[in-house]
């Protein structure tokens, strides 16, 4: 029975598609200005350092937006650089205190 069923034509997934890439994006974009001013910033384009990856991780890890348009975004060259960013950020968090507190900022 259960091999039957996974031979089963599926249905399109319902979360996929233009519509909710935009809406994602937008939600992210909405996030990016949130995250900036929370960690003491007044426009993305001022935001450097690690300060980026951080809030490319954050945004990331609350959206399905995908790493070239976050890139962007950031005002990052490559998308190599933010996904390197975004994990590397993430080891390093573990480990520095004042990441671990900006983190916290951004979640509250």
């Amino acid at each position: 029975k259960l091999e039957e069923m996974s031979q089963e034509p599926h249905e399109r997934d319902s979360w996929g598609g233009a519509a909710v890439e935009e809406m994602e994006r937008d939600r992210a974009g909405r996030m990016l200005v949130i995250g900036m001013r929370r960690l003491g910033y007044q426009s993305l384009e001022e935001v450097r350092g690690v300060d980026r990856y951080l809030l490319g991780r954050w945004v990331r890890e609350s959206t399905r937006v995908r790493i070239p348009w976050l890139a962007e975004k950031l005002g990052l060259k490559t998308r190599g650089g933010m996904s390197y960013g975004i994990s590397w950020i993430g080891r390093k968090m573990e480990g520095d205190e004042k990441l671990k507190r900006k983190w916290k900022i951004l979640q509250n």
